[in-house]
C-alpha cells in the first residue's frame, strides 16, 4: 500500500492456498536500516548477503554499480564496470548479476569480496547476442535462473555457476520476467503478462495463480516457509 506521495506503507503476502485463491496479509511498516551517502544516488533491488551485509546496486552520476552496504552504513563498492539486479549464491561466497560490460545484457558472477573488482574475479556466465537480465539464485545449490529473449522472446533458463548446463526451464511464446525461488528450490514463480505463475524447476506443472493481468507485478519472492509468495 502506498500513500499519496508514493511511499510504501506496509507489505503484502499472497497465500498459495490449495485452492488457488489470492489472500492478502500486512506484515510491517517497512524501516530504514541503512541510507547511501552519494549524493544523488539511486538505490533499487537490494539482495541480503549475512545479518549484516546487503549488496545493492546503486545508480550514480555515471553508471550502475554493486556496492555493499552494511548496516553500520559503511559502503563498499564492488563492481566498476556496472552492475544491477545482484542475486546472492547459496554459499554467499558469490554474487551473480547482470552486466553491459561486454557491450550486451550478460548475466555475470563475481566474489563478493572483490571490492572494485581489484581481484579481477567478476567472469561471465553467458556470452550471447541475446540480452540475458534478472538472474536467480538458486537457495540450496549453484542452480541460477535468469530471463532470456534468445529464442525471440523472453523465457526463463536455468545455468549453473561455472557456466555449465544451460538448458530453458519454460517453453512458451508469451514473455517471462522475474523469476524466483522457492526455498525448497522445487518451484519458481515470475511474472507473465502481469500475473503470476509458478512451475516445477524441471519445467513441468505451470500454475496460474493471478488472474487479473492489470495491475502491474515486480519481483515476487517467496516467505521462508514457501507457503506465501508477496
Amino acid at each position: 500500500h502506498r500513500d499519496e506521495l508514493n511511499h510504501v506503507l506496509t507489505t503484502t503476502l499472497t497465500d498459495l492456498s490449495e485452492s488457488l485463491k489470492v489472500y492478502f496479509a500486512i506484515l510491517y511498516s517497512p524501516k530504514t536500516i541503512a541510507t547511501v551517502p552519494p549524493k544523488g544516488s539511486i538505490n533499487s533491488d537490494p539482495a541480503l548477503l549475512t545479518d549484516n551485509l546487503i549488496p545493492s546496486p546503486i545508480l550514480n552520476t555515471w553508471e550502475n554499480d554493486i556496492m555493499n552496504i552494511q548496516h553500520n552504513q559503511s559502503l563498499s563498492q564492488l563492481t566498476i564496470h556496472g552492475g544491477h539486479t545482484p542475486s546472492v549464491l547459496y554459499n554467499s561466497q558469490q554474487i551473480v548479476f547482470m552486466s553491459e560490460r561486454s557491450g550486451n545484457e550478460d548475466i555475470w558472477i563475481i566474489d563478493v569480496t572483490d571490492y572494485k573488482e581489484s581481484q579481477n574475479t567478476a567472469k561471465p556466465l553467458t556470452l550471447n547476442p541475446a540480452h540475458d537480465r534478472l538472474p536467480s539464485c538458486s537457495p540450496i545449490d549453484d542452480s541460477i535462473a535468469f530471463v532470456s529473449d534468445r529464442d525471440g522472446t523472453y523465457r526463463i533458463y536455468v545455468i549453473k555457476s561455472d557456466g555449465s548446463g544451460l538448458m530453458p526451464l519454460t517453453q512458451e511464446v508469451d514473455p517471462n520476467a522475474h523469476p524466483s525461488w522457492s526455498p525448497d528450490a522445487s518451484q519458481l514463480v515470475y511474472i507473465k503478462y502481469n500475473n503470476l505463475y509458478v512451475i516445477q524447476t524441471d519445467g513441468f506443472n505451470e500454475t496460474m495463480l493471478t488472474s487479473d493481468g492489470f495491475e502491474k507485478k515486480s519481483h515476487p519472492v517467496w516467505s521462508h516457509d514457501g507457503t506465501r509468495i508477496a
